[in-house]
């Protein structure tokens, strides 16, 4: 089976590097590729680094739209899911190195990272709203980044977010040009290996809290309870395959 998961183990650093050209798009098969490698990492691991193969043009442009159809959302949300369920139990930090786009759920796997440094020219988004979803992880991460406000903003219009503005208001942690990328991330690298393995870890979990994964699964349940029940929820993604605008139905009330 062909792989969409570039591994490369280089001591106390693994990279992970997303091979599904052209736009990293991520599939079941990425996610469950992505899971086994967290947890498969060897106790050598202290950092892991997510980065774009250098044949892909962006960083991530989210998961596979044809995989929010309400009768395979279920299976979607469970394995992309997995992943962040990983990351907030590992044991390694993680540094997501970002060039090209970032949207939708590539935009919440590089900020769900521990750092975040972008080429300049990269962009970030949560455009799950226009094609009739909303995006999980980030409903549950956003607020407290980058506060209510802009959170809801970004969220209700799925619009693009340049670089330069992710720095600024807390989403990533530096902007540099495309070329300073690499050296960049080696540099954050570089401070963290300098620091002590087990306490690093620790000082994560207390920033973090530990109340993410109560969050999550509320706003799973959310997901699950109410998109199937809704005509949008299909007419998005429709849309979106047929490459035409969506014929929204007229508002509802809160489903029950």
């Amino acid at each position: 089976m062909a792989t969409q998961l570039q591994i490369a183990n280089e001591g106390s650093l693994l990279r992970l590097r997303l091979s599904h050209p052209p736009l990293n798009v991520i599939t079941s098969a990425l996610a469950r590729e992505i899971v086994a490698a967290l947890e498969t990492a060897g106790p050598e691991v202290r950092i892991v680094q997510f980065e774009a193969a250098e044949e892909c043009r962006a960083f991530s442009a989210g998961v596979d739209v044809a995989e929010h159809l309400p009768q395979r959302a279920e299976g979607m949300l469970g394995g992309f899911h997995a992943i962040f369920r990983c990351l907030h139990a590992a044991r390694f930090l993680t540094l997501a190195a970002v060039r090209g786009p970032a949207l939708g759920g590539g935009a919440e796997l590089a900020c769900f990272c521990d750092a975040v440094i972008a080429a300049d020219d990269a962009e970030f988004g949560f455009p799950e709203i226009q094609v009739g979803s909303f995006p999980p992880v980030a409903s549950v991460i956003l607020p407290g980044m980058v506060g209510q406000r802009r959170a809801l903003d970004w969220i209700l219009t799925g619009r693009r977010i340049p670089a330069a503005e992710a720095a600024i208001t807390g989403l990533i942690d530096r902007a540099v040009p495309p070329a300073e990328l690499e050296a960049a991330a080696a540099a954050h690298r570089a401070q963290w290996l300098a620091l002590s393995p087990q306490i690093l870890p620790i000082a994560r979990r207390a920033v973090r809290g530990d109340g993410f994964l109560a969050a999550l699964a509320e706003t799973e349940n959310i997901y699950r309870r109410e998109l199937p029940k809704l005509e949008d929820a299909r007419e998005g993604v429709r849309a979106f395959l047929e490459k035409r605008p969506p014929a929204w139905a007229a508002p509802v009330g809160r489903p029950a």
